[in-house]
């Protein structure tokens, strides 16, 4: 989280001349938050399967145990920036309690098929949680009817993580 943080304060800086409110609000929440903190949260679960998992499971048997690790990572994630965000940002802490951890917990089920492949990570695959991630953080920053499509895109990626672990 400190790293995330960091990275995101160095991007606002440098984005900081962009004067158009509109682009400014979509740089943040799909950009400086979505996609720092998703490359992040991938990094850490990529680095953990290949030095660890790796050496005492294989990917083709073993599956369900990345499909754990990635969505147990997502929730450790999801955790830490909630209380983040508690220090920070008071007004929406209520919200994110309940929907923050449960968002990482299940985006990281995408991380699963990127990190299995061998011929590199696929731009457009890596994206969907990018997009889910910015779309959530956009919607519960507008507040009001829109928190409502923020439990949307929980409800999807919760639906994706439980489809794929049925699948094993």
């Amino acid at each position: 989280i400190p790293i995330c943080t960091l990275l995101q304060r160095f991007i606002t800086v440098q984005c900081s001349a962009v004067k158009n409110p509109i682009v400014l609000t979509l740089l943040q929440h799909f950009f400086i938050t979505s996609f720092t903190e998703e490359s992040i949260k991938y990094l850490a679960f990529h680095l953990f399967i290949h030095f660890y998992l790796r050496e005492k499971y294989s990917a083709q048997k073993e599956q369900r145990i990345y499909y754990h690790v990635a969505i147990f990572l997502g929730l450790c994630f999801g955790s830490f920036e909630t209380l983040s965000y508690g220090i920070r940002y008071t007004d929406i802490l209520f919200f994110r309690i309940f929907t923050a951890v449960i968002l990482h917990g299940s985006l990281a089920a995408f991380y699963v098929p990127i990190a299995l492949r061998k011929d590199g990570i696929p731009v457009a695959l890596f994206a969907v949680p990018v997009l889910l991630h910015g779309f959530y953080d956009l919607f519960a920053a507008m507040q009001g009817f829109f928190i409502y499509c923020s439990f949307a895109l929980i409800y999807f990626s919760i639906r994706y993580a439980y489809q794929q672990l049925r699948k094993i």
